[in-house]
């Protein structure tokens, strides 16, 4: 198996599952309206990783890393966003 393509699957594959971790978050402050518990900082340091793993993934050439990164910073966007929608 070419070396590229492993890298590629395995970057698809983490990226399925780290899209989906973060489902039910979004979910739940959909649903209730509720965001209390939800430490914003931690939100906000896992975006910046994210905006740094995109920057990886362009200048290496993995475009699983893009993709993948890019659909988390926008989750992460939504749940901040939602955070202080509802912050009471």
């Amino acid at each position: 198996m070419d070396k590229q393509f492993a890298i590629e699957v395995i970057g698809t594959i983490a990226m399925i599952l780290g899209f989906c971790t973060q489902i039910p978050q979004v979910y739940k402050v959909i649903k209730t309206k509720d965001s209390k518990g939800l430490a914003v900082s931690s939100y906000m340091i896992a975006m910046c990783v994210g905006v740094l793993y995109i920057l990886i993934g362009y200048l290496t050439g993995i475009m699983s890393l893009v993709i993948g990164n890019s659909i988390r910073v926008f989750q992460f966007c939504i749940i901040i966003y939602l955070v202080y929608k509802h912050k009471s």
